[in-house]
């Protein structure tokens, strides 16, 4: 039987990666700078102070550091938010999202 902490993170790490997600999403097509910095710093910061699970947090912003932020656009940002996801699948031993961008799109907007 599953602990109650384990069906909290669960949800709690569903909730967060549709944030992820959908902010990848909709981030701009050709982003000013702002935006890039801004977009790096809300990650950075979410994953040090809003994540509940410091661990879960912790790791991904080691991966950040392994793989940087595409910020180049819209495109990009959502390829490696899905190629970061993936990582957390594989090491959970789950199902792997497929990264092709029109896959995305359809899951995650904005509408084609």
């Amino acid at each position: 039987m599953e602990s109650s902490n384990h069906k909290d993170q669960q949800l709690y790490g569903r909730r967060v990666w549709n944030l992820l997600h959908s902010m990848a999403a909709y981030y701009p097509e050709q982003p000013s700078q702002e935006d890039k910095q801004n977009a790096q710093l809300f990650l950075e910061s979410f994953m040090e102070v809003g994540i509940d699970y410091t661990e879960w947090g912790h790791k991904f912003i080691e991966r950040m550091k392994e793989e940087e932020v595409d910020l180049s656009g819209r495109r990009g940002f959502a390829e490696w938010m899905c190629r970061q996801h993936n990582k957390v699948n594989r090491d959970r031993k789950r199902e792997e999202y497929d990264c092709e961008y029109g896959n995305l799109r359809k899951r995650w907007g904005p509408p084609m």
